[in-house]
């Protein structure tokens, strides 16, 4: 997916925290950042705050917009700890009839594969 296809909506005015595009993770490591899809087409990022932010703090929400990317979002959150319970708790969470999906963010799974298919294409 790429960084066009999902609009940011921020819903705070943190920063955001240094390396986090590049690396997935914010200056301290770990897995702060959840992938969700299977989400309603027509679930506001309000609501999506609403329902991550009980697991707790939440620093940005970006949810996909694109054709191929609606009913997706990444969540990113403060603490790690936080994330992981969201995993924990909202995993198979049935959200407006649909049953949603959370993992954590894979950078480096998907720079693997930006880069094999980078180097398919060139052989062609």
């Amino acid at each position: 997916m790429g960084s066009a296809d999902v609009e940011e909506r921020a819903l705070d005015s943190a920063p955001k925290p240094a390396g986090l595009a590049a690396h997935g993770r914010g200056g301290g490591g770990g897995e702060r950042i959840v992938f969700v899809r299977n989400l309603p087409y027509k679930m506001s990022a309000e609501e999506l705050y609403d329902l991550f932010g009980k697991y707790g703090s939440v620093r940005q929400i970006r949810q996909g917009t694109a054709p191929t990317t609606r009913g997706t979002a990444y969540v990113v959150y403060d603490f790690e700890g936080d994330a992981k319970r969201a995993v924990d708790k909202l995993s198979g969470f049935n959200v407006g009839g649909r049953y949603i999906v959370l993992q954590f963010h894979q950078q480096a799974k998907l720079d693997r594969k930006a880069l094999a298919d980078r180097k398919r294409k060139a052989e062609r």
